[in-house]
């Protein structure tokens, strides 16, 4: 104090004394004036002073020198006249020594003056009903995914609509990868015209842009290799097909539970069978392992709904896959007799029908797919045994797995059982990691559910 004022306003300084206006100058010597006769209208005045606040450092005031008053170092004072505020530093001093292990004369007496029931907050969800028995449910993979996850986050995003949502740049690009592919079949379709328009749609800071160049790069790689594989390499010569994308297909699976999904890609071949891709621009995978815990379910949705779906029912479902569009390292290099990068390969299952693995990808004649990740052929055209094919029997289970799933979650959604229970597959894999509601639920330890003892060692 006074206050300092920046010569930065729309009128600078020379332009405000040339018109009479106050300049900064004045401004200051004024606020001094007034400070000045504030402080010696008192007969007796303490001014206090903070060393930080929100990161910012103040520094002693000028007038202290000019006018010389006496400063004193702020003294604890002896006897505190509020048992609030005994509480209030028994915190305080608790908290220097929870977060920085800062101790001191007044944290130890303060201790034992104050019982303050440190640390003792139950964050338990002590429960509400917010879901009635009857109630129409709708539910997407992602949702479900959710509640499989952490049943509290379930709770706060999808019944009280808390929803802390920021566009992520994972997020941007998906939203323009996505709108690639649904344009990139169409006669008139033009990569680049396509990408401006998408990319116009979003915004970028100035570090992203520059990542932008390289993922445009891979997105029209993935964009021409999906064409590539459609237009010359998948079906027979004289049987038909059909590309369909963003399909939406939802089924009823009881008198007040629906299922939804969209499909990013269902290709028909034939008017026999039936193949479904899920692009992807992050680092997912589907694992079958993690289908007993609730995990890699999305592709097995896909198969559920389609098989109940009045319209996709009588095809034959023959592969579920996932199509990575960006690669996890740049490192990663297209060798010279492939079609397209090894990364793009749709990775998943295919059925162990080796006819119908030729309408697929006609490159497999040749050995190996150059479109379809782990399939290959022996010298008698029949599979290699690491080849990741099913039988029409594990694409049943996989149907009645995803069922009995949405099934039983819809059974402890009906019964708002949101505790805050959040599973922890491994070190990389835990649904705490990039939670938005962490300071919110405050949860504990003991509350984590370690899906393997391996996942714990892990963590730890």
């Amino acid at each position: 104090i006074p206050t300092t004022y920046k010569d930065n306003s729309y009128l600078n300084d020379i332009e405000k004394l040339l018109i009479g206006l106050n300049t900064t100058i004045d401004k200051f010597l004024m606020d001094e004036d007034l400070l000045t006769q504030f402080i010696f209208s008192k007969n007796n005045i303490e001014i206090s002073r903070c060393r930080r606040s929100k990161g910012e450092k103040y520094f002693p005031s000028y007038l202290i020198a000019k006018f010389g008053f006496k400063v004193s170092n702020y003294e604890f004072p002896e006897t505190l006249y509020s048992s609030e505020m005994v509480e209030y530093y028994a915190g305080k001093y608790k908290d220097l020594f929870s977060f920085y292990k800062e101790t001191s004369k007044e944290y130890f007496g303060f201790k034992t003056l104050a019982k303050v029931p440190y640390f003792s907050y139950d964050n338990q969800f002590t429960g509400a009903e917010v879901i009635k028995p009857n109630q129409d449910q709708i539910y997407a993979y992602s949702n479900v995914k959710t509640y499989n996850e952490c049943p509290f986050k379930y709770y706060l995003n999808r019944c009280l609509k808390i929803d802390p949502f920021e566009t992520s740049f994972a997020l941007k690009i998906g939203n323009i990868a996505h709108h690639i592919f649904e344009e990139q079949f169409k006669d008139d379709f033009d990569f680049e015209k396509t990408w401006e328009s998408a990319v116009n749609k979003e915004e970028f800071e100035a570090k992203e842009k520059i990542i932008l160049i390289n993922l445009k790069k891979q997105i029209k790689a993935a964009s021409d290799a999906s064409v590539l594989h459609y237009k010359k390499h998948l079906g027979s010569i004289d049987g038909t097909k059909q590309y369909k994308n963003e399909l939406k297909l939802k089924i009823q699976i009881d008198d007040h539970t629906y299922i939804r999904g969209n499909a990013d890609k269902v290709v028909i071949i034939n008017d026999q069978y039936v193949f479904v891709v899920d692009y992807k621009t992050g680092s997912e995978s589907f694992s079958p392992k993690e289908l007993e815990y609730g995990e890699s379910m999305q592709l097995p949705t896909y198969a559920l709904l389609l098989a109940n779906s009045k319209e996709y029912e009588n095809y034959k479902l023959v592969g579920l896959y996932i199509n990575n569009v960006i690669e996890k390292s740049f490192k990663e290099t297209k060798e010279e007799d492939d079609l397209i990068p090894k990364h793009l390969k749709l990775k998943g299952v295919t059925l162990n029908d080796e006819k119908i693995v030729a309408l697929l990808d006609n490159t497999i004649a040749d050995g190996e797919s150059s479109f379809i990740n782990n399939i290959s052929f022996k010298a008698d055209k029949t599979f290699k045994a690491k080849s990741a094919v099913i039988s029409e029997q594990e694409f049943e289970n996989y149907r009645q797995i995803a069922l009995e799933f949405y099934k039983n979650k819809d059974l402890e959604i009906r019964s708002n059982n949101f505790e805050i229970k959040p599973k922890v597959f491994n070190s990389n894999k835990e649904a705490c990691k990039y939670c938005s509601y962490r300071d919110i639920c405050y949860v504990k330890e003991s509350q984590k559910h370690y899906m393997s003892e391996q996942a714990k060692e892990d963590v730890e």
